[in-house]
């Protein structure tokens, strides 16, 4: 029975190598059709298709993104062709491909793919080859030696079980002290002559190990040698290719021709930012404004000697308009939280609350429409879009450093008038005025400030928050000082109505060491009530404005060149004498 079961599977295995032997023709057969198919189908696409080199044609970098311009000469067949685009950034925005061109042709489609590259193979120098060679090599042997010493270990251990075993043998040890004395001397003679042949091959299997040992050391620190040299040798293979961003524009043609393709795309990692340089030459000279932008991108592609445009617009936000949501005018109505445990004939009042009410006669709350976010939201307008155009070529790689682009500059008429705050400084601080710089198109940004040649510090300027004049800080100085003295103080108590009053003088002297006249203003302070209680009256002094509601004094007039000026001042505070002043 197994005979017969044997003898059918070995006619089973030979029936099917045999079948595997006559289908094998007609498999290769099979595949070299298919693979025939595909090359003639992947030729056929080649054909298909042809590969352009394109240009930058100008760059418009906006607050964030930019939007590129290429273009790419063409000589197309007649027929239906895709044109490839591939130099383009790696951060470009799909959606925002637009295609156009010139030529006999017409676009049909226009789409954007990702052509993942085969990997290179790593092909190492010949050095590299020759010591990576060498380190293998090495490993092979430190392996061999590891078994060579485990075979030595192993040896060593059956050495000792059958020295063990030898010694713990019932004829050795006579534990029944049945032997005669011819036996036992037979006996020790054969153990003396064993334990010899035993000890013998120990020592040489301890020699071999150690000897072993040391050679493995030696090959363990060549091996380190041979590694280290390898790694200073700093091969670095080389990088694989990145996925390559195609536009892939296919275009029919009744005959051939040549013709031009227009390609603008938005990028991703480029953006700009205003600064300014604000020089004065001092008092009666125009002020000489210098626009300026910071610069940088990292798109993935440089953009080298091409013309740039600065827009002010920002892709990045909300384009729709947005919704004003209705807005209720209401009454005010209180509201209490009640707690309703066990029913409502247990109402309690616990808290006041805003936007719901209560229906005594049903004893039910009545809520109002709850408010949402919106609600308080403002919607502000800033300026149009504005754009600056560039005339020259800047070189701006795509690297992610800023670089500094002078945008224009401008003359502007300029009124200057020196500031004194005698309270908190001795010197005069200088600020220019100027009218009409809604046409400068000014953004949010920084300000470095230079008055007659020297750097004076930094200002930000923000055209959201100025008026019909735009107020720049030009700093310091120290030519233009004050000096401001306490000329009395007098403090007693009122008899009729128990209160105390005191009253300080004071008094302020400006000095113009400048040949020229200029235009100054001072500005002091006297103190403000903060209750009903607390009287406060300036009694001396005429000064050009008093804001009661801060307690501001503000003298305002032309000074001439090398003239001193001195007025003084003096306000009277009454106060219950019963309750302590502070005057802060």
């Amino acid at each position: 029975m197994e005979l017969r079961e044997e003898l059918s599977v070995e006619s089973r295995v030979e029936s099917t190598d045999a079948l595997h032997q006559h289908r094998k023709p007609t498999l290769m057969k099979v595949s070299c059709l298919i693979l025939s198919l595909l090359l003639i189908s992947s030729s056929a696409r080649a054909a298909d298709e042809k590969t352009l080199s394109s240009q930058i044609e100008k760059v418009t970098v906006f607050l964030n993104r930019a939007q590129v311009f290429r273009k790419a000469e063409v000589r197309y067949p007649s027929g239906q062709i895709d044109l490839i685009i591939e130099d383009v950034s790696p951060n470009l925005d799909p959606s925002s491909i637009q295609v156009g061109g010139k030529g006999n042709f017409i676009i049909l489609d226009v789409r954007h793919e990702i052509d993942y590259r085969a990997p290179e193979a790593v092909i190492e120098p010949k050095e590299i080859q020759l010591w990576t060679r060498k380190i293998a090599l090495t490993t092979d042997s430190l392996r061999m030696m590891s078994y060579d010493v485990e075979l030595v270990t192993s040896r060593r251990q059956a050495l000792q079980q059958e020295k063990s075993m030898l010694l713990g043998n019932p004829l050795i040890t006579n534990t029944k002290g049945s032997d005669t004395l011819p036996v036992l001397r037979d006996a020790l003679i054969f153990l003396r002559q064993k334990l010899e042949n035993i000890h013998e091959a120990m020592v040489e299997a301890h020699e071999l190990e150690d000897r072993l040992n040391i050679e493995q050391s030696e090959m363990q620190q060549r091996y380190n040698v041979l590694v280290q040299y390898r790694q200073s040798l700093d091969f670095q293979p080389n990088q694989q290719p990145e996925p390559v961003q195609q536009i892939r524009v296919t275009v029919y043609a009744k005959q051939a021709g040549t013709g031009s393709l227009n390609v603008n795309y938005t990028v991703n990692g480029a953006s700009w930012s205003p600064s300014y340089d604000i020089r004065s030459a001092g008092p009666g000279k125009p002020i000489k404004l210098t626009y300026k932008a910071n610069l940088h991108q990292s798109t993935g592609e440089d953009w080298m000697g091409v013309p740039l445009t600065l827009s002010t617009h920002d892709p990045s936000l909300r384009q729709e308009k947005p919704q004003l949501p209705v807005w209720y005018a209401r009454y005010f109505q209180e509201v209490r939280a009640v707690n309703a445990t066990k029913s409502l004939s247990s109402i309690q009042v616990e808290s006041l609350t805003y936007g719901a009410s209560v229906d005594e006669e049903n004893e039910s709350i009545q809520y109002s429409d709850a408010q949402i976010a919106a609600d308080y939201t403002q919607v502000v307008q800033t300026f149009s879009n504005v754009e600056f155009t560039i005339d020259l070529g800047y070189e701006i790689p795509s690297d992610g450093i800023d670089h500094l682009i002078l945008v224009k500059e401008k003359e502007l008429d300029a009124t200057y008038r020196h500031y004194l705050v005698p309270k908190l400084e001795r010197e005069s601080f200088i600020q220019a005025q100027i009218t009409g710089w809604e046409d400068l198109n000014l953004l949010p940004g920084l300000a470095n400030l230079f008055y007659d040649g020297t750097f004076v510090g930094r200002a930000n300027i923000d055209p959201r928050i100025f008026g019909d004049t735009l107020n720049l800080p030009m700093g310091r100085d120290r030519m233009v000082y004050a000096e401001r003295k306490r000329l009395d103080i007098e403090e007693k108590n009122k008899l009729l109505n128990g209160d105390r009053t005191r009253m300080e003088k004071w008094s302020i002297e400006v000095r113009n060491t400048y040949a020229t006249p200029i235009h100054l203003v001072v500005q002091d302070q006297i103190p403000v009530s903060a209750e009903a209680s607390i009287k406060v009256a300036l009694k001396e002094g005429d000064p050009d404005r008093h804001a009661e509601a801060d307690g501001m004094l503000e003298w305002e007039m032309d000074l001439a060149g090398g003239v001193r000026k001195k007025w003084s001042f003096a306000y009277e505070v009454q106060w219950d004498k019963n309750r302590p002043l502070i005057l802060r």
